[in-house]
């Protein structure tokens, strides 16, 4: 962009142009100090001349070009003014040339717009210039992304010691910018740019040229100081992890573990060097003007060593310059200190040093490594990496790190990301710390721990959340004014400092301890209490627990509100690292020397650690489920302590492999008495063997029989006990299991095994749990919405774009998240799960997931166990319940009628729903009353109660009940609630040896009468809405009935209707627009979906305001008045009506009243075994036909019935959700 020229006289005015006298349009600068050396800027020519021959040719800037000699470009007089600058700060005209060509590469070339060189011609400092803003700006990011055109100018002229990227901007101020690269000798071997540009740390400094206290050539860079720390941005995490990388690459560091456990240590020295710090204190870590590698090393060591204290309390055995001085100091031969001195400063650098990126043994490796750490800290000095929040590019920074140097060689230490977050997001807790701020608790927010911290993802992401809440889920309207100042305070300047209170981790590994620390400050969390311990330590003789950790009651610490944790497993030889482990553990005596499994252990300190209410969410080996021996006792503990809320059953995707196949329990504690007292109510049973309320459930005994025994109910089973075994008994599996195991006198050891087993049903009957699937192969990674990479160069986890179903960052609730349903179930609701995760996630019950076994119980989960409906009662088959089941055979020929008369008055039925499936009438019965009927063919296992003797027909099946064990009634409403109709799938009919091995649930007789008792209630309710519909369907009559009395004359209905004749073919047929006389409803109805669609062929068309009769069996009232598209089958007439004369609703009124139901019963044909209308004495069915005016208000008042009778048929629907509650309550 070209200047004004108003513009350029007030910029060259303020540095010091003046016009010249004489000249019009000539300024120039007359530089005393350069003996005379002037700059002329000329207006008339824009040009501005640096090498006038008014100057000594001995003492003038040299120009190669003059491109930026001119008017053309702002970016010159940027140039100007720092050409100025050097000549104003002292470097001789001579010294200085503009526009130096170099190649460029591609056949190209480049002008580097100032070189300044040495007196003697040596090249001393490249600089190049850019306007304010942007374009300085773009140029930097060029620099950091492939060294940019200085880089490219240094490649062919090594002998620069500077290079200097420059803007300036003059308004009241005269302002500059300029980044300065300190070109390390060691480029001057290198290949090339892209080398030279790899080796770079990437760090500028900003001053020690342009400065007041600089001179010509002396370029000394003044020490860092705390407010000139830059604050990290997203492209800086990637850079600085990149620039570290390739320090390690270019100085051939291949121990990555232990580059990272240095690179720690360099962390806590830069954190401690930013603790307390005001914007003008000097920083110590950095390298100094004056700085030798022992002096930086020493300054670091002094560092780490108060880091350390400060942040972990661990005392490193170290001792400052500053001591040794002071204990040196009476000595009085000062050779011998200095030898003193030095053998310390060896010692403390060049012997297992802290920062030993190499291994040091002597001065050539002491120089290897203090040229890494030089460049480290280089590259680190720069930036702020102590926050008062979380910032995520400086964790995301610390993750590349964490990724690449430690997961690849120990991934069973690290949880990835996406899981620590998925259990943190599943946790209530805003609702736990809402709670807590309204009761006003001493605490308001919960005390957490991680007693196996690892990297501390877990804590991180459990303090990044909380604070969150704090932030901003929580109202502190109602609370005490204490809490209200705390709160305040947290959301406030004080963010993360409740940590210190509230956040516990412990792990035994330094580095990870470290680790922890380093990535708590890096997340913002650094006031949280890590532990350098055994998180399996005593909580009264450990000398390095602390706080809350501090104090038992028994094995008891009982501090703690939640425990989140992926502890170690599978430890070999592990128990001789526990330290006063039999008073610590009950589980520690089932231990070897060999033992390997350390996870039971944390399991029993989970117990120990949690209040009761305590929530935990736990990564364990799946054999913590399965397995036999010490890990059947770590399972007694869970269940005996703890609510089982969810479990997760990871695939292999979740974890980076491990070969061992994990779950996470979610779990919440329960008080230390609550298994007791279920105890002591087993022991009563087996003295009284009276069934009662156990843990809230009634007949809890009965219960457990009937879910644990397949086919053995109540009392065979405490004939097995009591020492009077039934039959029944004697032919169950659990009877000959145990006489096996244990001889003829197996009693007493079977009422031992017994008692477990109910003790750890009744502790789980109640327990409703989430499980969560992750699937497997793509599947799983789908679901998990992150993958694992071991290509080289792109090693760790990975994100895949369509995100993932495990957690909603913003929402905890979403529905198509996983952790919704945990969440959920620890606020003790169930809903429904959403159709994206119907293949992920189920509710059970835990006991469910219980094997149980006979003569042997081990406590085993099995999670792979087939999910079946839970009942509180035996299941029994039908056969068992009934005195017989036979089924109904052919009409009585010649001895029955359609109708009810004096000689025949016993109902005929025959498979069906309509009317009850009442055929006819005959004089003798087959059944008598109180017997159940059940359809056998076409509507398949429709049952129905016959309160009056009866004679079945055509294969329904009679069952007649056991009076003794099953009422009725109740044996009605079981069969309906079995899949009964599933037999007619392939075949369509149902048979008596089917219908025997059906299983119904078999309450006691009170439970059954409750139960009929309530279906009754709503029976009744249903009974008097459906004689409101009738009385309705009746006025629907009288209004047809009506017509005929106020119109005189009658018209054949084949005046206005015909019989449809289009066709549609049936492939485009569905059970919705197919009707056939089957799912035409009786008594007018209605229709709905066919069971049955022909595959082939075609139909009767049919289109709406059609109107469809059932041309068989007349008296069963048939009508629909259609309204949709479809097809009909050859037993259904199909009528359409001519519009112009008469509407379609008007014509239905008629065609569906008991007047043409007659009509068609007198007019039938001679197959006399299955009525049929007569197709054209229908259409001469005679209506009144009013004017069109009067069939509308017909109409309209037709449709105020209808509507009427739409509402008492929605009431009728909401009974049977009725029906259904009552069958949940008590079965």
């Amino acid at each position: 962009m070209k200047l004004s020229i108003e513009t350029i006289k007030e910029l060259i005015t303020k540095i010091g142009f003046a016009p010249q006298d004489g000249n019009n349009g000539i300024y120039f600068k007359y530089y005393t100090f350069h003996d005379g050396y002037t700059i002329f800027i000329d207006f008339n020519s824009e040009k501005i001349i640096y090498d006038s021959d008014e100057n000594s040719a001995q003492q003038t800037i040299i120009v190669w070009e003059r491109t930026t000699s001119n008017f053309s470009q702002a970016e010159n007089f940027v140039v100007l003014e720092c050409v100025d600058s050097l000549l104003e700060k002292g470097y001789a005209p001579s010294c200085i040339e503009l526009e130096k060509t170099y190649p460029s590469g591609h056949g190209r070339s480049g002008r580097l717009d100032i070189l300044v060189k040495s007196a003697d011609g040596v090249p001393f400092l490249m600089i190049e210039c850019k306007t304010w803003g942007a374009e300085f700006d773009k140029e930097q990011a060029k620099m950091l992304k492939s060294g940019g055109q200085l880089f490219t100018y240094y490649a062919n002229d090594r002998a620069a010691k500077f290079l200097c990227l420059y803007s300036s901007r003059i308004n009241d101020t005269r302002d500059r910018q300029n980044i300065i690269v300190d070109v390390d000798p060691a480029w001057t071997s290198l290949s090339g740019v892209k080398e030279i540009y790899d080796h770079w740390n990437k760090n500028f400094k900003d001053n020690g040229i342009f400065d007041s206290y600089a001179t010509p050539y002396d370029v000394k860079h003044r020490a860092l100081t705390y407010g000139k720390l830059e604050t990290l941005q997203e492209e800086h995490s990637g850079k600085i992890y990149n620039q570290i990388m390739e320090i390690l690459r270019h100085n051939a560091i291949s121990d990555k573990p232990n580059a990272f456990n240095k690179l720690l240590n360099l962390f806590v020295c830069k954190i401690i060097d930013e603790a307390d710090k005001n914007p003008e204190d000097e920083l110590e870590f950095q390298w100094l003007e004056n700085d030798t590698d022992e002096s930086l090393q020493l300054r670091l060591n002094d560092l780490y060593k108060r880091g350390m204290w400060r942040f972990l309390e661990i005392e490193v055995i170290d001792y400052e310059q500053r001591e040794v001085s002071e204990k040196l100091a009476s000595i009085e031969d000062s050779l011998t200190k200095q030898w003193i001195m030095k053998m310390y400063t060896d010692t403390r650098l060049k012997k297992s040093p802290n920062f030993a990126f190499v291994e040091v043994q002597d001065d050539r490796t002491f120089e290897l490594n203090a040229k890494v750490v030089r460049e480290i800290v280089e590259l680190l000095q720069a930036y702020r990496f102590r926050y008062e929040q979380k910032h995520e590019f400086l964790g995301n920074f610390f993750e590349l790190l964490l990724n690449t140097s430690m997961k690849q060689e120990a991934g069973q230490f690290f949880t990835p990301v996406p899981i620590t977050r998925f259990i943190i997001s599943s946790l209530p807790l805003t609702e736990l710390v809402q709670k807590r701020v309204d009761d006003r608790q001493e605490e308001p927010l919960p005390t957490v721990i991680d007693y196996a911290c690892g990297s501390g993802h877990f804590l991180t992401e459990y303090m990044a959340q909380m604070q969150e809440i704090i932030d901003r889920k929580i109202d502190i309207t109602h609370t005490s004014p204490r809490i209200k100042k705390l709160f305040q305070s947290w959301q406030g300047y004080t963010k993360f400092l409740w940590a210190k209170d509230s956040v516990y981790g412990i792990d035994l590994d330094n580095r990870l301890v470290k680790t922890t620390k380093v990535s708590a400050f890096f997340n913002g969390d650094g006031e949280a209490n890590i532990v350098w311990a055994n998180g399996l330590d005593s909580f009264t003789k450990s000398e390095a627990f602390r706080g809350k950790l501090v104090g038992a009651n028994g094995r008891d610490n009982g501090k703690f509100d939640i425990l989140i944790s992926n502890p170690p497993y599978s430890v070999d030889a592990f128990k001789s690292t526990i330290e006063h482990g039999e008073e610590s553990f009950e589980l520690y005596s089932g231990l070897t020397d060999n033992s390997s499994e350390i996870e039971c252990l944390f399991v029993e300190r989970m117990k120990q650690l949690l209040k009761v209410g305590g929530w935990a969410a736990v990564i364990l080996p799946s054999s913590i489920l399965t397995n036999s021996g010490i890990h059947a006792k770590a399972r007694a503990i869970l269940l005996k302590y703890f609510k089982v809320k969810a479990i997760v059953e990871a695939g292999t995707n979740t974890f980076m492999k491990t070969n061992t196949s994990t779950v996470i329990l979610f779990l919440e504690r329960r008080t230390n008495d609550e298994h007791q007292n279920i105890k002591r109510a087993i022991d009563r049973f087996f003295t009284t063997y009276g069934d009662v309320t156990v843990s809230g459930i009634e007949i809890s005994f009965s219960v457990f029989v009937s879910i644990v025994f397949d086919r053995l109910i109540f009392e065979d089973s405490v004939s097995i006990f009591n020492g009077a075994p039934s039959e029944a008994a004697k032919a169950h599996e659990l009877y000959e299991d145990y006489e096996k195991a244990f001889g003829e006198d197996f009693r007493t050891k079977a009422i031992e095994i017994e008692k477990e087993k109910l003790l750890y049903f009744l502790l789980t009957y109640n327990q409703t749990i989430v499980l969560v699937k992750t699937g497997k192969g793509k599947e799983e990674k789908k679901f998990l919405g992150y993958e694992f990479s071991e290509r080289r160069g792109h090693e760790g986890l990975h994100y895949l774009p369509a995100g993932t179903k495990l957690y909603d960052e913003t929402d905890p609730l979403n529905s198509q998240k996983a952790s919704s349903y945990i969440y959920h179930a620890f606020l003790g609701n169930l809903v429904e799960i959403d159709e994206n995760l119907a293949g992920n996630i189920f509710y059970g019950r835990m006991g469910e997931f219980v094997e149980y076994g006979t003569n042997k119980f081990d406590k085993v989960i099995n999670l792979g166990k087939v999910l079946k409906q839970m009942h509180r009662f035996p299941h029994m088959k039908l056969k068992h319940v009934t005195e017989k089941i036979f089924a109904g055979g052919d009409l009585p020929e010649g001895n029955y009628s359609l109708v009810k008369s004096d000689q025949y008055k016993i109902p005929i039925y025959s498979n069906g729903i309509e009317r009850n499936g009442l055929y006819g009438y005959t004089n003798q019965a087959k059944a008598d009353a109180g017997t159940v009927t059940v359809s056998a063919r076409g509507t398949i296992g429709f049952a129905k109660l016959r309160e009056e003797p009866f004679y079945p027909i055509v294969r329904l099946l009679v069952l007649i009940p056991r009076l003794d064990v099953i009422l009725p009634k109740y044996l009605e409403i079981a069969v309906s609630l079995t899949e009964i109709s599933r037999f007619g799938k392939s075949t369509p009919q149902l048979t008596v040896p089917q219908v025997s091995e059906v299983e119904i649930p078999l309450p006691p007789l009170d439970i059954q009468q409750a139960i009929v008792d309530e279906f009754k209630r709503v029976e009744n309710e249903a009974q008097a809405l459906g004689e409101q519909v009738s009385q309705i369907k009746a006025q629907r009559m009288a209004l047809a009935e009506e017509c005929y009395r106020k119109v005189g004359s009658l018209d054949k209905l084949r005046k206005v209707a015909h019989y449809a004749t289009d066709r549609i073919d049936t492939s485009t047929l569905t059970r919705d627009t197919y009707v056939g006389v089957d799912n035409l409803l009786a008594d007018v109805g209605g229709k709905r979906p066919s069971d049955y669609v022909p595959s082939s062929g075609t139909a009767i068309a049919y289109h709406p305001k059609d109107i469809l009769l059932s041309n068989i069996r007349p008296y069963l009232k048939k009508a629909w008045l259609a309204d949709n598209d479809g097809g009909s089958s050859g037993d259904v007439l199909v009528l359409q009506v001519d519009r112009a004369i008469a509407l379609p609703e008007y014509v239905f009124l008629h065609t569906s009243s008991d007047r043409f139901f007659e009509y068609e019963m007198q007019n039938i044909g001679s197959n006399v075994k299955m009525p049929r209308a007569d197709k054209k004495k229908v259409l001469d069915y005679q209506i009144p036909i009013p004017s069109l005016e009067e069939q509308r208000k017909i109409v309209v008042q037709i449709l105020k019935y209808e509507e009427e009778i739409i509402r008492l048929k929605s009431r009728l629907s909401e009974i049977k959700a009725e029906k259904e509650a009552i069958v949940k309550k008590y079965l």
